[in-house]
């Protein structure tokens, strides 16, 4: 059976999923080829030279067509070397450089809550806002057929962890999620409107403004890596698979003699 015929049941991430375009608004957050890359992604596309189907991904799943590329790269730590943390990472680290860009005190990863069991968890970050202090745990995670469902799944599921060990020390919590083609989350923009009474009435704009272009932008640049560092490893297996291939006999190096 020929690889083209065959089908899986992917999922393909549409204009609604993609409702953040906070990153479209270039501010050298990135550079030429992840802005192209990702808005070729926002368009439902992928870039001919990035593209790697059809392809058995390592966890065995065939990456067929585009689609199921699309639907598979960001929820697969297999197709690439550019995991899902690493997205994270970022999508933390750029929320915690703008808070304290506008004066607000972060903590990351804070070991000061006590959870039930004694299990060894921790949020992302703590902001020092006034009158309560605020965490959050960001996640990133894959798409449903209906866009936000997946993000409003995973606002629960980070509510009922960390909710109560928060409110030990009378802090609030309100989780970050997006979805990794760009949809933000309810709870995350509550997160934002809350930070942004800690700062002056003058600045609360901008920092609802800051807030989710780094964001937006942060993940728009994990994207882009996740889908470099893809075709880089189809590269490299291309190369290995050509290399381990015996030398035909026509075309063979000739005779010093006749050179």
């Amino acid at each position: 059976m020929q690889l083209t015929e065959l089908t899986t049941n992917s999922i393909t991430p549409s204009l609604a999923h993609n409702l953040s375009a906070h990153w479209l608004a270039f501010d050298n957050s990135l550079t030429p080829a992840q802005f192209t890359c990702n808005l070729a992604l926002r368009l439902g596309v992928v870039p001919s030279t990035l593209q790697i189907a059809p392809r058995v991904c390592g966890c065995g799943e065939l990456i067929n067509h585009d689609a199921d590329y699309m639907a598979h790269i960001f929820k697969c730590d297999k197709l690439s070397r550019v995991s899902h943390t690493h997205r994270h990472n970022r999508v933390r680290d750029a929320l915690a450089k703008t808070a304290r860009e506008f004066g607000i005190t972060v903590s990351k990863e804070p070991t000061i809550y006590a959870y039930e069991g004694g299990t060894r968890k921790r949020p992302d970050l703590l902001f020092w806002t006034s009158p309560q202090p605020i965490a959050t745990d960001i996640t990133v995670v894959s798409p449903d057929n209906t866009a936000g469902d997946a993000a409003a799944a995973a606002e629960k599921t980070k509510h009922t962890t960390h909710r109560d060990a928060c409110a030990q020390l009378e802090h609030a919590f309100i989780p970050f999620a997006m979805e990794a083609p760009g949809l933000v989350g309810s709870e995350a923009h509550r997160l934002i409107h809350t930070l942004a009474r800690a700062i002056p009435p003058g600045l609360q704009e901008a920092f609802n403004r800051r807030m989710l272009r780094s964001a937006a932008s942060a993940l728009a640049v994990g994207r882009a890596e996740t889908m470099f560092s893809a075709r880089h490893s189809a590269w490299t297996w291309q190369a290995s698979r050509l290399n381990s291939l015996p030398l035909h006999p026509l075309v063979a190096f000739p005779h010093p003699s006749v050179c």
